[in-house]
């Protein structure tokens, strides 16, 4: 009985972990979307 038990809640805890992980991430800062322009020299020296 104690084994089931703890079976049993030890699944409700990976269970409640799994959907708060999956949740929406509201921070307010957005990321950065904006593709980099930087250009890096190709190192042809091989």
């Amino acid at each position: 009985m104690k084994k089931k038990m703890f079976l049993t809640m030890l699944a409700s805890f990976f269970a409640v972990g799994m959907l708060s992980a999956c949740g929406d991430v509201e921070d307010g800062e957005p990321l950065d979307q904006e593709p980099i322009d930087e250009e890096v020299p190709a190192d042809d020296d091989l």
